[in-house]
C-alpha cells in the first residue's frame, strides 16, 4: 500500500506536535537551598522537606553541572519536583553520586503523582552513579528520597512538558482523516 504524501504529512504534524523536548534542571542556582528549601529554574520548582530533622538535606559544591548538587544525609527527607504552573511533565533522568563525587554508587527511591496527588505505582529504588535514565510519563509531582541516608547526591533532572498531544490537535488529526476518508470513498 502506497502512503499518500498529504497523509504523511499529517502524520508528522502530529508526531512533531506531540514530542516534547527536554530540559535540564542544572540546579546551578540552588546556593541557599539549605536555608531555603525551595528552589525554582524554568518552568520546574524542586522543594525539600523533613520530619523531625533541620538542615538535612543541602546544595554542596563537587560533582554537579557546575559543581552544584543536591544531597541529604537523612532518610526522611524529600526532595519533590513539580510544575510551576501545575502542569504534566515527563521525567526522564537525573544523575546521581556520593557526596563528592560521582563514581560511587549513590541509592535514590522515586515515586511519582498524579494530578489528585495520587501515587502511581510503587516507589522504584535507583542505585548506582552517572546517568540514569528513567521512564515518569504525565506525571504532576516527583518524590526523591534517599534510601541509605548519607550522602547520596543528585543533579542535572530532565524533564519536558508531557508528551501528549493537545485535544484541539487531536480534534484536527481527526477532522482531517475524516476527510482524506470521505475523499477516498467518493473517488472510489
Amino acid at each position: 500500500m502506497k502512503v499518500k504524501p498529504y497523509l504523511l504529512s499529517l502524520l508528522m504534524l502530529l508526531f512533531f506536535n506531540s514530542s516534547a523536548f527536554a530540559t535540564v534542571i542544572t540546579l546551578d542556582g540552588a546556593a541557599g537551598f539549605r536555608q531555603s528549601p525551595n528552589y525554582t529554574e524554568g518552568d520546574f520548582r524542586v522543594f525539600a522537606s523533613c520530619s523531625n530533622c533541620t538542615n538535612d538535606f543541602a546544595w554542596t559544591n563537587g560533582w554537579g553541572s557546575s559543581g552544584i548538587f543536591l544531597e541529604t544525609w537523612n532518610t526522611s527527607a524529600i526532595f519533590t519536583l513539580v510544575g510551576v504552573s501545575g502542569q504534566a511533565f515527563d521525567f526522564t533522568g537525573f544523575d546521581v553520586g556520593w557526596y563528592n563525587n560521582n563514581t560511587n554508587n549513590a541509592s535514590w527511591n522515586v515515586r511519582a503523582y498524579d494530578s489528585n496527588n495520587i501515587q502511581i505505582g510503587g516507589t522504584d529504588n535507583y542505585t548506582g552513579h552517572g546517568h540514569i535514565n528513567l521512564n515518569y510519563t504525565n506525571v504532576f509531582s516527583i518524590e526523591i528520597q534517599s534510601a541509605i541516608g548519607c550522602c547520596s547526591s543528585f543533579d542535572n533532572l530532565v524533564v519536558s512538558s508531557a508528551s501528549v498531544p493537545e485535544p484541539a490537535t487531536l480534534a484536527l488529526m481527526g477532522l482531517g482523516l475524516a476527510g482524506l476518508g470521505f475523499r477516498q470513498r467518493k473517488q472510489a
